[in-house]
C-alpha cells in the first residue's frame, strides 16, 4: 500500500510519539482536524506499515541507560542479510539497517546501552564480528525520564498496557479488578514522574517514502545542536524528521523523510552551504529491521517475576 507521507502526517507522528495514548479529540485540536479525520489518517498509517507498533516503554533514566547509534563499515566480504540478522542478535540492539554505499558495505544501528560497560560491550561485539572494518559510535543526547521505584499496583496496570499502549482506561479497569478512577491516577502517575514513556515505532519507509540520515559536523563556536535541529525544522518542515545529537562530538545525526531520491541531493548541497556546516555525508537506509526496545523487555521482565502474566 503507497502512502505518501505530508506535513500532517509528520505532525501526528510526532505526536503520537510523545504520547500514544493522546485521545482523537486531543489529536484533532491540535492538527486542526475532525477527530474522524484523525481516526482515518491514523487506520492509513498503520495499514501501511508506517505506524507499525504503540509501546509502553521504561525510561532511559530507570534503565541507567544510554541511546546509542552505531555506523559500522566492512570490507564487502560478509552476506548483508546474514550480517543484519548477527547485529540484531546482539540484546541491546533495537534497530538495524544496511546503508546504501558505493564501496564496501555499511550499516547502521541502534541500540540501548546500559552503563559504560554496556557501551563498550556493544562496541566490542560489533568490532570482533567477521569483515568489520571501522566501528563509529555516538552516546545520543536524549530526554532520559526519571528513575523510582515501580510499585505491584503499577505493574498490574502496565501489565495491560504491555498488550496494547493504547487500551482504554475503562478496560484496564475490568481487566485488572480496579477501578476507574484508580487505573486512570496509576497512568497519571507513571507519566508525571517519568518513569514510563508511552510512544510509536515507525517505519518510514513502508509507506513508499525514502529514509535517510545526514550526518551533520557543525561549527560549535556558530551554533549548538539545538540551533541546528530549529534550522533543519525551519528549512525543511515536512522533510526533517527528527534529530539525534551525539553527546560525544559536535555531530547531529538527521533523520529524513522525502518521496523522491531527487531530493535527497538538494537538500544535502543546502545543509553543507548553511554557515555553521563543516561538513556533511548522506546515508540512506534500507532493508531496516526492528527489535524490541530493552525498555519493553526489561519491563516485561517485572511483571512476569511478579507473576501478572
Amino acid at each position: 500500500m503507497v502512502c505518501f507521507l505530508d506535513s500532517v502526517d509528520r505532525r501526528l507522528l510526532v505526536l503520537l510519539d510523545r504520547n500514544c495514548r493522546t485521545s482523537y479529540r486531543d489529536l484533532s485540536r491540535d492538527l486542526g482536524l475532525t477527530a474522524n479525520a484523525v481516526r482515518n489518517r491514523i487506520r492509513a498509517l498503520e495499514e501501511a506499515g508506517i505506524l507499525a507498533e504503540y509501546a509502553v516503554i521504561l525510561t532511559s533514566a530507570y534503565l541507567e541507560a544510554s541511546i546509542v547509534i552505531a555506523f559500522i563499515e566492512t570490507d564487502g566480504s560478509e552476506d548483508p542479510k546474514e550480517f543484519l540478522e548477527r547485529i540484531g542478535e546482539i540484546p541491546v540492539t533495537s534497530e538495524v539497517s544496511r546503508i546504501i554505499t558505493t564501496s564496501g558495505n555499511m550499516y547502521h544501528a541502534s541500540a540501548d546501552c546500559v552503563g559504560m560497560t554496556g557501551l563498550a560491550d556493544f562496541r566490542t561485539a560489533l568490532e570482533r564480528m567477521d569483515s568489520v572494518k571501522k566501528v563509529e559510535m555516538h552516546p545520543i543526547l536524549y530526554k532520559t525520564g526519571k528513575k523510582r521505584e515501580i510499585t505491584k499496583l503499577e505493574l498490574r496496570v502496565l501489565r495491560w498496557l504491555l498488550e496494547d499502549p493504547r487500551m482504554p482506561i475503562s478496560e484496564i479497569a475490568e481487566k485488572s479488578s480496579l477501578t476507574s478512577r484508580r487505573v486512570r491516577n496509576v497512568i497519571d502517575s507513571l507519566q508525571k514522574d517519568e518513569v514510563v514513556f508511552f510512544a510509536i515505532r515507525w517505519a518510514l519507509n513502508a509507506g513508499g517514502s525514502i529514509e535517510f540520515f545526514l550526518r551533520i559536523r557543525y561549527d560549535v563556536k556558530v551554533a549548538a545542536h539545538e540551533d541546528v535541529s530549529k534550522w533543519l525544522l525551519d528549512t525543511f518542515p515536512s522533510e526533517f524528521w527528527y534529530p539525534f545529537p551525539s553527546a560525544s562530538q559536535p555531530i547531529l545525526i538527521a533523520r529524513f523523510v522525502v518521496t523522491d531520491f531527487r531530493r535527497i541531493e538538494p537538500i544535502e548541497r543546502t545543509v553543507a552551504a548553511a554557515p555553521f556546516v563543516e561538513s556533511v555525508s548522506t546515508l540512506v537506509c534500507h532493508a531496516v529491521k526492528k527489535r524490541p526496545r530493552l525498555g519493553v523487555e526489561r519491563l516485561r521482565e517485572m511483571v512476569s517475576e511478579k507473576g501478572l502474566l
